[in-house]
C-alpha cells in the first residue's frame, strides 16, 4: 500500500439489511451465559422489554443507554450510536424499497 494513502472506509458500502443493536446484546449474552431473563433482571426491565429491544421493535432511549452501560459496558454513547445508526439503516432501506416500487410501475 501506498504510504501517503490513506484508509478507507466502507463509506461505499451499503448493505441490504439492518442489524438492530440487540444482535451485538444477543452475542454479549451468550459469551456471559446470560439468559434475557437474566438481562431483564440486571437491566430492571421486563421480559417483554428485554425481547422487544433485542427485536429491534423497542428503541434505544438514553434511559435504556444508561442501563445497558452499567451491565453490559461500553459508554451510553455507543449504545445510542448503534441505535442511531440502526434506525438510519431502516429509513435508507425503506426508501430504497420505495424507488423500486417506483421503477416497476414505471
Amino acid at each position: 500500500m501506498d504510504e501517503t494513502a490513506t484508509p478507507t472506509t466502507n463509506a461505499g458500502f451499503n448493505a441490504d439489511w439492518a442489524s438492530p443493536p440487540g444482535d451485538l446484546i444477543e452475542e454479549v449474552l451468550e459469551k456471559r451465559g446470560w439468559t434475557r431473563a437474566e438481562l431483564a433482571q440486571r437491566l430492571d426491565f421486563s421480559a417483554k422489554h428485554v425481547n422487544e429491544l433485542l427485536k429491534g421493535r423497542a428503541p434505544i432511549t438514553a434511559d435504556s443507554a444508561e442501563r445497558l452501560e452499567r451491565v453490559l459496558g461500553h459508554d451510553a454513547g455507543f449504545w445510542l450510536r448503534l441505535e442511531a445508526n440502526y434506525q438510519q439503516d431502516l429509513v435508507r432501506l425503506q426508501q430504497l424499497d420505495q424507488l423500486a416500487s417506483k421503477c416497476r410501475r414505471a
